[in-house]
């Protein structure tokens, strides 16, 4: 068997007509071969994203191979080409200027090296989604259970017995929204959430790393990570934001404000963003300041307004779990701000190494790295989040 590199012309309305040939592409590796009966073995692999990457093939002539590797190298190119403009597109940060001591710790880069890799965060989006449909089942089914009851409670036996769901509720009437409460804080059900909640969060005290391994890691790293830390993270952080989503979007359609319908939207709007879903620093920011708190507000209505007595258990939980995510905060930003400052001054002594350069010379080289470096995570990223 013998490596080819075979020269084929190049049409005018290929992806790039610069003398380059295909498979001499920056992008591309081509491995083509012929055996030993007359066949023609082919593969193109994408240098840096292999998810773009053609398996090996067979041809029964060198043409056919030939015009495979074209065809799969040009492809190759073609995505990468995009995934550049993706990038261009979508992160003004690489054609602005940042004044030097804010390059590494800006609010968008900080929350980035925070972040979780593109595939995982993938994962973890359809869960907590999940997890939100999951809760709004659930909630809907305990509380329907309980309703009849406790309708006949309050309104005696004859209003009572008439309110089969809670649609047949009047939420103009401050009873009926008693009602809806009541149904909706079952103790036994809110004390086992509860329980589960804080053996997750709890978890996460045994998280050592944050961050994912780079895309330099070894992929049993990588995996290594994920069914570890990853793991963690996933069903405490990412797991509450499908939680708190799920008891949002219940009462939505009953209370009528459009404020909390707004939120669900919002909410879900946002488990689709990448940029903010995939950093657990914005994560926890965005369920602090807006699901529980909103959830907060709502068990604090019917609390103090309605006087129902039952929503105290899960008004007091939700008030815990700010104070466990204003712990979890400043821990995770110091871990980003040293990973930060790890990864650039190991990219920093690695081109100063063996060079003679006195004070403005290091100073002007220091930029370069930096910017060179957010560059490189930013690209790497949208790489991740297409395979």
């Amino acid at each position: 068997m013998r490596l080819l590199r075979e020269e084929i012309a190049r049409s005018h309305q290929t992806v790039d007509n610069d003398p380059i040939q295909y498979d001499e592409h920056p992008e591309v590796d081509v491995e083509m071969y012929a055996n030993d009966l007359g066949t023609w073995s082919v593969k193109v692999s994408c240098v840096s994203n292999p998810s773009l990457s053609f398996p090996m093939q067979k041809f029964p002539d060198e043409y056919s191979a030939n015009h495979y590797a074209r065809n799969c190298a040009d492809q190759i190119v073609r995505k990468t080409m995009n995934e550049r403009k993706k990038l261009q597109e979508k992160y003004s940060l690489i054609s602005a200027f940042y004044p030097e001591e804010d390059i590494i710790l800006t609010e968008g880069l900080l929350s980035w090296l925070a972040g979780l890799v593109g595939k995982l965060v993938q994962g973890w989006q359809q869960a907590s989604t999940q997890v939100s449909q999951n809760t709004v089942k659930e909630i809907e089914k305990v509380a329907t259970s309980r309703l009849t009851k406790i309708a006949t409670e309050e309104l005696g036996e004859e209003a009572g017995s008439k309110i089969k769901s809670f649609d047949d509720l009047d939420y103009t009437k401050n009873e009926h929204r008693v009602i809806l409460f009541k149904c909706q804080s079952d103790s036994s059900w809110w004390s086992s959430e509860i329980d589960g909640w804080k053996s997750k969060f709890s978890e996460l005290d045994k998280v050592e790393n944050w961050f994912p391994p780079g895309s330099k890691a070894s992929e049993e790293d990588q995996k290594e990570w994920s069914e570890k830390e990853g793991k963690i993270i996933a069903k405490a952080i990412y797991g509450l934001w499908g939680f708190l989503q799920g008891v949002l979007e219940w009462w939505a359609p009953y209370l009528g404000s459009e404020e909390l319908k707004s939120l669900v939207q919002e909410s879900k709007a946002a488990q689709d963003n990448d940029e903010l879903f995939g950093s657990t620093l914005k994560s926890l920011e965005f369920i602090k300041e807006k699901l529980n708190a909103k959830c907060i507000s709502t068990w604090s209505y019917a609390n103090s307004t309605l006087k129902v007595e039952e929503t105290t258990i899960p008004l007091q939980w939700h008030k815990e779990m700010n104070s466990r995510i204003d712990k979890l905060i400043p821990i995770i930003e110091k871990a980003s701000k040293e990973k930060a400052e790890k990864d650039f001054e190991g990219d920093l002594a690695g081109e100063l190494e063996g060079m003679n350069v006195d004070d403005e010379d290091q100073k002007k080289k220091t930029s370069e790295v930096r910017m060179r470096s957010i560059i490189s995570n930013l690209l790497s990223e949208i790489q991740s989040f297409e395979k």
